[in-house]
Order: C-alpha cells, then structure tokens, then sequence
C-alpha cells in the first residue's frame, strides 16, 4: 500500500511548489523597436503579459520618451502594473486590449484606436505635468487617477473621437492646465463626433495664465460630462466651446478667472447653480455672453466682478438674482433682453445703453473705483432710459495721469 502512495504524495508535493512571483519588465526597445510582441524589445527577453509566461505576473516599465505599440495578439491581455514614463506613448493597436489590474502611472499619452485600455483600478495615478489620452474611433481609456497635471501640452489633451469612443475618468476629481507659453495657446478636453470624455467627478478646474486657456470642447454629438463641477479657481482662463452640441454645468456654482462661453447661434445653456463669477486678477477678458440668438439662463447669480455682459443681436441673459454688479462694462442695444435682480451695487461698471433699451438701478451711490475712464453711463437713441435716480452720490475721484 504504501509503495502506491510514494508516486502519488510525490506528485502532490511537486505541484504543492509551483509559485508564481512578479516580475518587473523594462522596455529597451532592443528589437525592432516598437512592438510590444517582441520578446527582444524587453531586458527580460519575454513578452510581459500576465499568464503568457506560465504563472508569472508583470510590472511593466516604458522608459521616458519611448514610444511602443501594443499588438499582441488575442484578447483579455492583463498586466499587474504599469509606469508609463514622461513623454512616452503606449498605443493599443486596432482590435487590442490592455488591463492593468492594480495601478497604472501614467505621465505620457496613451491612445486607443478601436481598441481598449482599463487602468481603473483606484490606485492608478497621473504623475508629471504631461499625461495625455486619445480614444478614438471606437476606442474605450478608462483610468482611475483622483487629479490631472498638464502644464507642458498645448491642443489635446484628452479627446474622445469618433462613434462609441470614450474616455472614462469618473473618479478624477481636479484639472490643473496653469501654464503661460506666450501668445494665447488653448489646451483641449474634447468629445467630437459622438465620442464621450466621462469627467462626472471632477469638481474644480483651474485653467491658463496670460493668454494661455483651458478649452472644454464638445462637437458634432460629443459630449463632455460635467455634471459635478462645482468650482473654476486660481484666476485663469477657461473656455466652454460648443457648436450647439449639448453643453451642461448644473452644479457649476462659483467662478473665479475668466471664462469665455463659445456658443453656437440659437444655443442655451443653463447655468442654475452659479452665484459668484469674479473675473478680476485674469489677464483675459472675463465675459457673460449669449450668441446671437441665444440664451444664457442664471438666475442664481448675485455677483459679478471684473466681468464684461454682451449679448449677440436677438439673445438673451436672465440673471434675475444679480444685484451686484461691479468693475464690469455693461453693453446693451436693440434685440438684446437683460433681465437682473435690483442692482444694489454699480461701483466701477460701465453701462452703456442703446437702441430703445431700458434699465433701472437700485444703488444709492457710486464709487469708479478708481478704475473708469471714458463712457461710463449713456443712453443714446429715441427711447433709450438709463434711470439712476436711485443714486444720490458719486465719487471719480482718481488719478490716471494725462487727461483721462
């Protein structure tokens, strides 16, 4: 009996010490240089795909500046880790797929082309300020990072294009693009031809220095989701850029930079939840603006400050809860509806009425702010009314040098 357990216990006890251990795979592009199915393109000499090399699992590195294509064949491709490194690109190829099942860091771009990357594991990380993401035609980029940097790109940045392409990033919680190039370079988040970039989480936005900006751009069916963010901070600049594709901020409550609204003709946008919209310390232009024909509803704001209203011929601008209203200019003629709330506090604006327009005040004084020079009240045209006799005092008291 116990000479036909020997072989038996024996076997068990060999496959008893079968492990499996993780190794960490470097790409030296040593082979043809680009493909990652080359086992010669790897200091380990094999293709780094969890279960391909029996048991073994792998932390995969692509070096700074590397650029390599993902095209192994099959599907259900794994890694354990991946560290992307800055200014490297990982392409999955048409038809591939790629999950790194625990965390991804990635400081370079990754792009898929009818093709698919999962790197949305919690611990996943953006590092550096240069991380990028295409999907496109089809393609699905999913990543778990928490916050995004990228102070060194101009154009895309992250961008899903084309039907069924997406960009998942639902738990990324802030953007930060504060970079001055020089000129008015824009960076870009953009969803085009029905291709979807899922930002459901993101909750505050700081954008461009100088005249650089941060473009939010949907196109052609695209759509961007936004329906968490709350706050545009650090005085820089932003654009919202749509062709009449759908444009939603619902919790969009406080803005502090400038921010350009780029709308189609005819297009609404809804901005229920906004209260406060400071434009001062921004070297851009801070503007409130409807499209010819358009309609901008806010009827929760309070405050403007440093933030220039014009509304294209036939729009619109409802802000029936605005009663503060300072160090902005004002523009308004015929065709053009504003409606506000009792405007208690003109210091330091402008308002120049035309065209048959009507407009009354609330304030009891005025103070320029010592920021006025020019026009700052006119009513020009048959009809046209600009009442301030609620005001009983005004102070220009300033110093511009010369004749101002």
């Amino acid at each position: 009996m116990l000479r036909h357990l020997c072989p038996l216990l024996l076997v068990i006890c060999c496959l008893g010490s079968v492990s499996y251990s993780q190794v960490t795979a470097t790409w030296t592009g040593a082979g043809n240089g680009l493909s990652y199915s080359d086992p010669l393109n790897w200091d380990i000499g094999v293709v780094p795909v969890n279960g391909l090399n029996g048991p073994d699992t792998y932390k995969v590195i692509i070096p700074n500046g590397q650029t390599v294509e993902f095209d192994v064949i099959g599907a259900g491709h794994q890694v354990t880790q991946l560290d992307l490194g800055t200014g490297g690109v990982l392409n999955i190829n048409s038809g591939r797929d790629l999950e790194v099942v625990d965390s991804a860091d990635i400081a370079g771009l990754v792009t898929t082309d009818n093709s698919t990357f999962d790197g949305g594991s919690a611990a996943s990380t953006f590092s550096g300020n240069q991380p990028r993401l295409y999907a496109n035609a089809g393609g699905s980029l999913t990543h778990g990072g928490t916050s995004y940097t990228n102070t060194t790109h101009t154009g895309d940045i992250i961008r899903a294009e084309g039907a069924g392409s997406l960009v998942s990033l639902p738990t990324l919680g802030s953007i930060n693009t504060d970079h001055d190039f020089g000129g008015s370079p824009i960076s870009t988040i953009a969803a085009r031809d029905s291709g979807l970039v899922d930002l459901s989480g993101l909750t505050t936005v700081v954008g461009g220095r100088s005249g650089d900006s941060l473009r939010f751009e949907v196109q052609s069916g695209g759509a961007i989701d936004l329906t968490s963010l709350q706050s545009i901070g650090g005085q820089r600049n932003v654009r919202f850029t749509s062709d009449g594709t759908a444009l939603d901020l619902p919790a969009l409550a406080t803005i502090e930079g400038a921010v350009v609204f780029e709308l189609a003709t005819g297009q609404t946008l809804d901005l229920p939840s906004l209260t406060f919209y400071d434009g001062t310390g921004s070297s851009f232009e801070a503007t409130l603006s409807p499209s010819t024909n358009g309609t901008i509803n806010a009827n929760a704001l309070t405050d403007l400050d440093d933030v220039d209203i014009t509304i294209g011929d036939g729009g619109t601008l409802s802000a029936t809860s605005l009663e503060t209203f300072t160090r902005g200019s004002l523009t308004l003629g015929a065709n053009q509806t504003l409606t506000t709330g009792p405007l208690t506090n003109i210091n330091g604006s402008a308002i120049l009425l035309s065209g048959g327009r009507t407009l009354s005040v609330s304030a009891t004084t005025y103070d320029d702010l010592d920021f006025r020079a020019g026009d700052v009240f006119t009513a020009t045209g048959s009809g046209t009314t600009l009442d301030l006799s609620s005001i009983t005092s005004m102070d220009f008291d300033h110093d511009f040098g010369g004749s101002p």
